[in-house]
């Protein structure tokens, strides 16, 4: 038995081998892959600044030191001494300085991670969320297609009865070839998109990624601006074993403490300076061309015209929809074999729009999430 000519181009669709997903597949893994090294880094390297900075300092001190002995006629006599001094010193504002790394740290791993997000909505482009619209309007084709088949078999025993016209057939099986073409073109546009564009769970809302992404990458920068004001200041506590040998000392054991407090005058300057240099990445992000920001903002609004667009065409649809379902209804109650021919176009036709319509309805829903708006 020949396979018509629609049905085999939707059968080589739906064959298609999983190694043509394997391009789009291999970058989200690397996507992935590079948003958990980055994490790593950017926390590795946090960590390793901290560790130093949180931890206490040990010093110690070995050599002479010239002590007065005694004052003969007015002349001051002195000996040198060995000295040997054991001590820990601990700076609060290190300690403030290495927790707010580590803070750092965290915020570049949620930026990382943001803008994976947004670079594999990037590269899905125009389609990002599209899949499960694709796959609803494919349910309805081929949900449609077994009823379309048999209208074409009974208009050939028709025809072999010669209660038909050959080109009555001819015109039905045009019909019928043109929905399992768009239902190849669909499967065939599903299984050619990305991942993050094909699978319902992979949807991210774009406006919310941008948002986070944003977010994490102020918050660094205002980070870098705090650890840029604690260079100008610190409070450290130190303690040390204090040992002249040959010498008699007030003390037993030789022991001292000290609290020691410094403020740099500059740092009453950094606050704008800090202000500005955060303003300013702002701007340079928001504007830079090759920026994932700058990218995904434009995307964002390319989608949002997208569904503007989409949701006019949806009422159109559904005004035509309701148009035909009433005419068909109509029809069905006739049963003159010409009313019968115009029932099956019609049914041809609402089949159609009826695919649309459901494409329709599921990607807006989904364009609502995408772009942060909500269904309407």
């Amino acid at each position: 038995m020949a396979v018509p000519r629609g049905a085999a181009a939707l059968l080589a669709v739906v064959a298609l081998p999983a190694a043509a997903q394997t391009p789009a597949g291999d970058r989200e893994a690397s996507l992935r892959a590079a948003a958990a090294g980055a994490c790593a880094f950017a926390r590795g390297v946090a960590d390793a600044e901290s560790y130093v900075l949180v931890g206490p300092e040990l010093f110690g001190r070995f050599g002479g030191v010239n002590l007065v002995e005694s004052t003969v006629n007015g002349t001051t006599l002195g000996a040198e001494k060995q000295r040997l001094t054991l001590g820990v010193n601990y700076s609060l504002g290190h300690l403030y300085q290495g927790l707010t790394v580590r803070k750092r740290g965290d915020a570049e791993c949620r930026r990382e991670t943001a803008r994976v997000g947004l670079e594999a909505a990037l590269y899905a482009g125009p389609d990002y969320a599209k899949g499960p619209a694709l796959a609803a309007q494919a349910q309805v084709l081929q949900t449609a297609l077994p009823e379309g088949q048999k209208i074409v078999d009974d208009l050939r025993e028709e025809v072999r009865k010669q209660q038909a016209t050959a080109e009555e057939l001819e015109a039905a099986r045009l019909r019928l070839d043109t929905l399992r073409a768009l239902l190849s073109q669909t499967v065939l546009e599903r299984q050619r998109l990305p991942p993050a564009a094909a699978q319902p769970s992979a949807q991210a809302a774009l406006a919310q990624l941008l948002k986070d992404f944003r977010a994490a990458d102020d918050e660094v920068e205002e980070i870098a601006g705090r650890l840029r004001f604690a260079s100008a200041w610190d409070l450290s506590v130190r303690g040390a074993y204090d040992k002249v040998f040959d010498a008699t000392q007030t003390t037993s054991p030789p022991l001292f403490g000290m609290v020691m407090v410094s403020y740099n005058l500059g740092g009453l300057f950094q606050p704008a300076a800090n202000a500005r240099a955060r303003e300013g990445r702002r701007q340079r992000e928001a504007e830079d061309l090759a920026g994932v920001d700058r990218r995904a903002a434009e995307l964002l609004r390319q989608l949002r015209a997208m569904r503007s667009a989409e949701d006019m065409r949806l009422r159109d649809v559904a005004v035509l929809t309701a148009d035909l379902e009433q005419q068909l209804k109509q029809v069905q109650n006739l049963q003159t074999a010409r009313v019968r021919r115009f029932g099956e176009l019609l049914w041809f036709e609402l089949t159609r729009l009826r695919a649309e319509q459901a494409f329709l309805q599921v990607h807006l829903k989904d364009l609502a999430v995408v772009t942060g708006e909500g269904a309407q």
